[in-house]
């Protein structure tokens, strides 16, 4: 309350230095009951505010004012735009579960209480643009059908959004942001909470956060920006949420990439990145998915071990020799024994050339699934060299991927 009346002191004349008028909010109420449209401007509206429950179908428009008590809206449907831009909120304000048919105009303002937008509907246009939030600010449930603009928002509480400055908590949990959302410049002086929200468009170009719990599967897409991408790879591993920070790693590889392709003319491409840096770059993909598929290469030994197989099955090049060992006493009744060793040879069936493969892959290391069983090569001897150096790159690569993904942190 003592900051309510410091501010009304501080701000009696206004920002233009005409002085403010003062009105009670029972005349507003009384306006929204007779249907007409509230408009005012530079105005400080004493009293509590409760419009909660009302179907409200005139424009509301209350600009550059202040608001010395609680105001509600809970419930209530607004059939025609709201425009709150440049005003002041001394107390808490209740927007929960209330819907906004027209346009939702909150630019630059200032909520000096607790903000509670949970199960709120946008259905057009939601304006957050250089909005304070100093309290909680809680916009659970909440659904923005329309383009959702944070940008140079400040929340100093708990809260979420873009451009907006929240010092309470900011909650977010199970939001449905289904256009474009911007938190460009935004500030969260607090974590942020997203559980369970689903955006369909995120920029988060030079916004500021310590901890965002918002997981990666819950963006549908996000616009390209590298710092951006790389704060939020750092958010994630900061959080533990190292599957989140693996799958934008690889989103933003691949964004770079494209956006190197999608260069309006080769000369500005080609001081983007030389045509060597886009080669290793798409090899980097290919083979090993920039370092966090582990299926890419597990995928690239399948098939090089399938392939060579169906090379010696077709060239039948192979010869299969079992050797079978028969031990038997000795006969003077000491404790050593004879083993008698005997090869011979054994017809090749369908799995044989893929068994041989694997090994040949693997440069031996397989071969104990079948130690009696050894293959000698008729022909094909240099493919045989040529699959045996493969195994080890790509082995490696293998390695490489599972420790970079699930082991070293």
């Amino acid at each position: 309350m003592l900051a309510g009346l410091a501010l009304e002191a501080a701000g009696a004349d206004g920002s233009s230095g005409v002085p403010m008028r003062e009105i009670d909010a029972g005349e507003i109420l009384e306006k929204v009951q007779k249907g007409q449209p509230v408009e005012y401007d530079h105005v400080i509206v004493r009293g509590d505010l409760d419009l909660s429950w009302h179907r409200l179908q005139s424009p509301i428009r209350i600009n550059d004012s202040i608001f010395n008590g609680i105001v509600s809206f809970y419930g209530s449907i607004l059939e025609m735009p709201v425009n709150l831009s440049g005003s002041n909120f001394t107390r808490d304000v209740y927007f929960e579960g209330s819907t906004f048919r027209g346009d939702a105009d909150f630019r630059e303002v200032e909520f000096r209480g607790d903000a509670d937008f949970g199960e709120a509907t946008f259905s057009d246009y939601a304006y957050f643009m250089e909005a304070t939030f100093s309290g909680d600010a809680d916009f659970g449930g909440a659904t923005f059908s329309g383009d959702a603009d944070f940008r140079g928002a400040t929340f100093i509480g708990s809260s979420r959004f873009e451009d907006a400055e929240f010092d309470g908590n900011i909650e977010f949990g199970d939001a449905r942001f289904k256009n474009e959302t911007s938190f460009y410049r935004i500030l969260f002086k607090r974590p942020a909470y997203f559980e369970d929200c689903s955006i369909k468009s995120l920029n988060l170009i030079k916004a500021e956060y310590g901890r965002l719990y918002l997981r990666w599967d819950d963006i549908e897409s996000m616009y390209f920006d590298e710092a951006a991408y790389l704060a939020l790879i750092e958010n994630y591993n900061t959080l533990g949420w190292y599957g989140d920070a693996n799958r934008c790693y690889y989103d933003y590889r691949n964004a770079v990439r494209r956006s190197r392709q999608a260069a309006s003319s080769p000369a500005l491409a080609a001081k983007v990145s030389s045509p060597l840096d886009r080669l290793v770059d798409f090899g980097e993909w290919l083979l090993y998915g920039y370092g966090v598929r582990p299926s890419f290469p597990i995928a690239w030994c399948i098939g090089i071990i399938l392939a060579f197989g169906l090379l010696f099955r077709q060239k039948r090049c192979l010869r299969k020799i079992i050797t079978e060992e028969k031990i038997e006493d000795a006969k003077d009744g000491s404790d050593e024994v004879l083993v008698e060793s005997k090869a011979r040879k054994a017809p090749i069936n369908f799995l044989d050339p893929f068994l041989f493969s694997l090994f040949t892959f693997t440069s031996g290391f397989t071969a104990f699934l079948h130690p009696a069983v050894e293959y000698k090569l008729e022909r094909c001897l240099r493919w045989a060299i040529f699959e045996r150096l493969l195994g080890p790159f790509f082995l490696a690569l293998v390695i490489t991927t599972i420790s970079k993904t699930y082991l070293i942190r």
